[in-house]
């Protein structure tokens, strides 16, 4: 291959892949500014009024609740071995709020959900994406920052309106 065919070969896979990048910086900077801005943000209900919604959006995205935590997210009541045999936990009391985790999803995942009382009848809930392997030690966690937007959608639709402007904002638009 001559120069010239070299040089437009690498000419026309650097201009399929540069708007890729930009695609990813793009939203590795919303991802960044959405978790800022929902650790800061503070839902304008309490805690035990907001919980059962938290338990319920994951129910709605197939992820299977454990014990009594089942019937908050409108699944059937699980049997003992089901219990025994899930790796998630019913909703249990922090020093800070509640915590629960669900059965395993699609694709070997499941989630755990943290819900802090951030005092004055406020709340914050924060998703925890569990991948990997059915055995444990492999597993990968990352914070699902857009399952978090989505529960303040449905509570506090003002505070996720606002939240998305700010991104806005921050990403210059």
């Amino acid at each position: 291959m001559n120069r010239f065919a070299l040089a437009l070969t690498s000419a026309a896979l650097l201009s399929t892949v540069a708007p890729g990048c930009a695609g990813l910086r793009a939203q590795r900077a919303r991802g960044s500014a959405l978790h800022a801005l929902l650790e800061s943000n503070r839902i304008p209900q309490p805690l035990p009024r907001v919980w059962p919604e938290a338990l319920k959006l994951l129910a709605e995205k197939d992820f299977p609740l454990t014990g009594a935590d089942r019937a908050a997210g409108g699944q059937s009541q699980q049997g003992t071995w089901g219990q025994l045999l899930s790796p998630g936990f019913e909703t249990r009391s922090t020093g800070r709020g509640y915590q629960a985790e669900t059965g395993w999803g699609e694709g070997k995942v499941r989630y755990r959900v943290d819900g802090f009382d951030t005092g004055g009848g406020t709340s914050r809930i924060a998703y925890t994406r569990i991948e990997g392997s059915e055995d444990g030690p492999n597993e990968v966690l990352s914070q699902d920052d857009e399952l978090s937007l989505l529960l303040v959608s449905r509570v506090d639709p003002a505070g996720a309106q606002r939240i998305e402007e700010d991104i806005d904002k921050a990403l210059g638009r």
